[in-house]
């Protein structure tokens, strides 16, 4: 199988919206079916700090709805869905 060569996803999380939309260009469509019923993440920009009970910056976003760099893989190879 050939190396598919990505940038770097901007969010920690993965790949926000705006980036997918540079790497699948007309193929966004195709990529928004196949991820249904598959997770994503929502990169708010923050973390929650468990000992002082509050949200903290986490240096990253907000970015919104984020996508696994993981499943951009998979569409772009070919394979079907993992889970």
């Amino acid at each position: 199988m050939a190396h598919i060569n990505l940038p770097k996803p901007e969010c920690k999380l993965g790949y926000p919206i705006k980036q997918l939309e540079e790497i699948l260009g007309s193929r966004l469509d195709e990529f928004n079916k196949y991820m249904v019923g598959q997770t994503g993440a929502i990169c708010t920009g923050k973390n929650y700090n468990y000992g002082t009970k509050e949200d903290e910056p986490s240096k990253c976003g907000p970015h919104g709805m984020v996508l696994y760099k993981c499943d951009l893989l998979t569409f772009l190879e070919g394979r079907p869905t993992t889970d």
